[in-house]
Protein backbone atom coordinates (compact mmCIF):
# COMPACT_ATOMS: atom_id res chain seq x y z
CA UNK A 1 0.00 0.00 0.00
CA UNK A 2 1.12 3.54 -0.73
CA UNK A 3 -0.72 6.66 -0.22
CA UNK A 4 1.23 10.18 -0.23
CA UNK A 5 0.17 13.83 0.85
CA UNK A 6 1.42 17.14 0.23
CA UNK A 7 1.64 20.14 2.43
CA UNK A 8 4.31 23.00 1.66
CA UNK A 9 6.54 20.81 0.22
CA UNK A 10 6.62 18.29 2.88
CA UNK A 11 5.70 14.89 1.69
CA UNK A 12 4.27 11.94 3.60
CA UNK A 13 4.47 8.56 2.58
CA UNK A 14 1.94 6.06 3.96
CA UNK A 15 3.19 2.45 3.64
CA UNK A 16 1.46 -1.00 4.77
CA UNK A 17 3.07 -2.69 7.92
CA UNK A 18 4.55 -5.24 4.99
CA UNK A 19 7.55 -2.44 4.65
CA UNK A 20 8.81 -3.06 7.92
CA UNK A 21 8.93 -7.17 7.63
CA UNK A 22 10.14 -7.19 3.98
CA UNK A 23 13.96 -8.29 3.39
CA UNK A 24 16.25 -5.87 0.97
CA UNK A 25 19.41 -6.19 -0.32
CA UNK A 26 20.72 -3.50 0.59
CA UNK A 27 21.16 -1.29 3.53
CA UNK A 28 18.46 0.43 5.83
CA UNK A 29 20.30 3.75 4.52
CA UNK A 30 19.75 2.98 1.29
CA UNK A 31 16.51 1.95 1.27
CA UNK A 32 14.88 4.91 3.56
CA UNK A 33 16.86 7.45 1.51
CA UNK A 34 15.64 5.98 -2.28
CA UNK A 35 12.61 6.57 -1.37
CA UNK A 36 13.46 9.84 -0.23
CA UNK A 37 15.85 11.29 -2.89
CA UNK A 38 13.07 9.82 -5.62
CA UNK A 39 10.30 12.08 -4.15
CA UNK A 40 12.57 15.10 -3.45
CA UNK A 41 13.46 14.96 -7.25
CA UNK A 42 9.80 16.53 -7.55
CA UNK A 43 9.33 19.75 -8.26
CA UNK A 44 7.33 20.60 -4.85
CA UNK A 45 9.07 18.24 -2.62
CA UNK A 46 11.58 19.20 -0.47
CA UNK A 47 11.52 16.89 2.60
CA UNK A 48 9.89 13.28 3.15
CA UNK A 49 7.98 11.84 5.92
CA UNK A 50 7.49 8.06 6.10
CA UNK A 51 4.44 6.24 8.17
CA UNK A 52 3.28 2.99 8.32
CA UNK A 53 -0.56 2.53 8.18
CA UNK A 54 -0.62 6.63 9.10
CA UNK A 55 1.76 5.89 12.21
CA UNK A 56 4.67 7.78 12.53
CA UNK A 57 5.95 6.39 15.98
CA UNK A 58 7.84 3.81 14.76
CA UNK A 59 11.33 3.46 13.55
CA UNK A 60 12.68 1.60 10.27
CA UNK A 61 15.71 -0.91 11.24
CA UNK A 62 15.95 0.57 14.83
CA UNK A 63 17.53 3.71 12.95
CA UNK A 64 15.63 5.72 11.30
CA UNK A 65 12.67 7.06 13.46
CA UNK A 66 9.82 7.54 11.40
CA UNK A 67 8.81 11.37 12.84
CA UNK A 68 11.95 12.71 11.21
CA UNK A 69 11.02 14.47 7.62
CA UNK A 70 14.09 13.09 5.70
CA UNK A 71 15.83 15.13 2.95
CA UNK A 72 17.40 14.79 0.03
CA UNK A 73 20.85 12.56 0.78
CA UNK A 74 23.05 12.47 -2.50
CA UNK A 75 26.00 10.77 -0.45
CA UNK A 76 24.53 7.68 -1.51
CA UNK A 77 23.92 8.22 -5.33
CA UNK A 78 26.54 6.82 -7.53
CA UNK A 79 27.48 8.67 -10.71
Amino acid sequence: MFDTWDVKHLRDVNLDENFLSQTYTVTPEVTIFSITNSLVELTNVNKVQISINGDTSGTYREKYSFTTYFERNLDLVEN
